[in-house]
């Protein structure tokens, strides 16, 4: 025990004492320093990095330095849509598509909009829809008022923002944010009588990389997020992890019961202490193959770069099969194409288990050696 969770403010959060161990990295993709806190609250059952003035601290010094999808030259990350490469935006919005006639007015409001990426998509979709950005500051104020569509730009607390809306979304913005319970309780008054919101945060069941991502405070299974959201006001419509790939989709409304009085319940398939000292076995494999004088990582984003906080100068590269990333370079280290790899090479797939090993089958044709992380194993839960 030894921290609150900013989640449900209880105190019964168990740490992981070996977590800070591990290396970790920041959101937009840089390395950082070991230390940090891991834990799991034994009341509402979430992983958190408890919210301490250390957090705060380094959090704040990611910010001052942040840089929006840097790889992309501020165009947001693609993932598969079935067989094909979509931007995040593009896949959400298809999706959303069944559930919303986008051929009437309405309005959306993107909280965390950054420089307006998820509007210019949306807009080809809902033309007759008023779109409304938040940010905490105003640096994209201008960028963002210029997107045709845009009715409003609104920075600082949500408090300042006038009317409501048909949809609210909160795309890789919820894992950040330290007073959780409090930005809900403003959505709620936000969303029309019918409105829905859409929350998207990583899976951490799935991809124990989140775990080592020093600026997340908040890490949710699909349990332990529609949990969170129906004891505070809200009814889920959708909760699923297969919209995007190692991401949790949520679309709840309004509900009548501000204080629901569910059990809540642990979700079996999770559990930090499990991820965090498979994370440490990870390390050591990882150091081990790195003594191959081509050793290389697959992909150039999260688990990628952690890698390359582990191993500073004896990674040599990294691999990477989305075609707007290759040729370019990241932390001064070059991004190939699978072709492009040495034959006298070793490539470490650094991705949760299961996508590994479906890389693993692609890359395998190239004829160097391809390395793959070991199962996480069955969760072990500590009190």
């Amino acid at each position: 025990m030894g921290a609150i969770c900013h989640i449900c403010d209880s105190n019964t959060v168990s740490l992981a004492e070996s977590y800070t161990d591990l290396f970790r990295v920041t959101s937009d993709c840089k390395p950082f320093n070991q230390g940090g806190k891991l834990g799991k609250c034994n009341s509402c059952y979430c992983t958190i990095n408890p919210t301490d003035v250390s957090w705060q601290q380094e959090t704040d010094a990611i910010y001052r330095d942040y840089s929006l999808y840097p790889l992309g030259a501020g165009s947001e990350p693609s993932s598969f849509d079935g067989s094909a490469m979509s931007s995040r935006s593009s896949i959400l919005i298809n999706k959303l598509q069944d559930l919303f006639d986008f051929s009437r007015p309405g309005r959306l409001l993107d909280v965390g909009c950054s420089n307006g990426g998820f509007f210019r998509c949306f807009s080809k979709y809902a033309p007759l829809w008023k779109m409304v950005g938040f940010e905490v500051s105003d640096y994209y104020r201008a960028e963002v008022e210029a997107i045709p569509g845009v009715e409003a730009f609104y920075e600082g607390s949500l408090e300042r923002i006038s009317g409501q809306f048909d949809l609210i979304t909160l795309v890789h913005v919820f894992e950040h944010l330290p007073t959780p319970v409090k930005w809900l309780e403003c959505l709620r008054k936000l969303l029309t009588p019918t409105g829905r919101l859409l929350i998207q945060v990583p899976d951490c069941s799935a991809n124990p990389f989140d775990l080592v991502v020093a600026d997340h405070c908040s890490h949710f299974t699909i349990t332990t997020l529609t949990q969170l959201l129906r004891r505070n006001g809200f009814e889920v419509s959708v909760g699923s992890d297969e919209w995007i790939a190692k991401e949790l989709t949520i679309l709840a409304g309004r509900s009548e019961i501000l204080n629901d009085t569910h059990v809540l319940r642990d979700d079996p398939r999770f559990s930090p202490f499990t991820s965090v000292e498979w994370l440490l076995s990870l390390t050591s494999t990882i150091v081990r193959e790195s003594e191959d004088e081509n050793f290389g990582v697959f992909g150039s984003s999260i688990a990628a770069t952690w890698v390359a906080a582990i191993l500073g100068d004896r990674l040599k590269f990294f691999v990477d099969e989305e075609p707007t990333r290759v040729g370019k370079n990241h932390l001064g280290k070059p991004i190939l194409a699978p072709s492009q790899v040495p034959q006298n090479s070793t490539l470490f797939v650094c991705l949760a288990p299961v996508q590994a090993e479906r890389v693993a089958k692609r890359m395998s044709t190239h004829g160097f050696k391809v390395v793959v992380p070991s199962p996480v194993p069955t969760p072990v839960e500590k009190s």
